[in-house]
């Protein structure tokens, strides 16, 4: 089975399972480079699961209401899942299937609502990467969704004399000082010199807009 959000890696022999969670708060200067379920579905129809769920694409946070939907060739991999499944949960509590019925109800008016979503979430998201870039804080500028993620490494000194050296540590500082929560955001990154492979952690930290 492939996990992908692109087309990258695809195999023709390999069950591909295409995220469509966030297609609908993608920012509209990016929507055309996003069309990756229809494309996977396109390209590979019998051999695609479409995975999708109501918080994020309807911007209905909370109601956590997943789905997938699989192609009759894949119908013993369908059994196995449902069959794994069974194990763990019967069904979503009742609040969510009423959700559920309520969205899936009035379509257009979800649509909308998502719609002007993406547009609180782009104009956001603008304004903390321009603000964060005027003090030398590195983030990519978001596309999508609803993280901000954050490279710290220009104010590593500055927390080395705070005693904060970890993503961890970092996390714990803010939540206590100004209760904010954030989410750790290190990750390894490996550098060549001199011939020979360095790995340092950045110091980072993902922002929920």
């Amino acid at each position: 089975m492939i996990f992908c959000e692109c087309l990258h890696g695809m195999h023709a022999d390999a069950p591909t399972c295409s995220s469509a969670v966030r297609h609908a708060c993608v920012h509209t200067c990016v929507r055309a480079c996003m069309r990756v379920c229809s494309c996977c579905l396109q390209v590979c129809p019998e051999n695609t699961v479409l995975s999708s769920g109501l918080s994020k694409w309807a911007s209905a946070g909370g109601w956590r209401l997943g789905y997938q939907a699989y192609p009759s060739q894949l119908s013993e991999l369908s059994n196995a899942v449902a069959s794994a499944a069974s194990h763990t949960y019967t069904s979503a509590s009742a609040p969510i299937q009423q959700a559920a019925l309520a969205i899936y109800s009035n379509l257009p008016a979800a649509k909308e609502y998502s719609r002007h979503c993406t547009r609180i979430l782009a104009a956001v998201a603008s304004y903390a990467h321009r603000h964060l870039s005027a003090c030398r804080v590195k983030a990519t500028p978001a596309v999508g969704g609803y993280y901000l993620f954050v490279d710290l490494e220009v104010v590593r000194p500055h927390m080395a004399k705070l005693g904060i050296t970890t993503c961890d540590q970092l996390f714990c500082r803010i939540m206590d000082d100004v209760k904010l929560a954030v989410g750790r955001g290190s990750y390894d990154m490996r550098q060549q010199r001199s011939g020979r492979r360095q790995k340092r952690t950045v110091l980072g930290i993902s922002i929920g807009i």
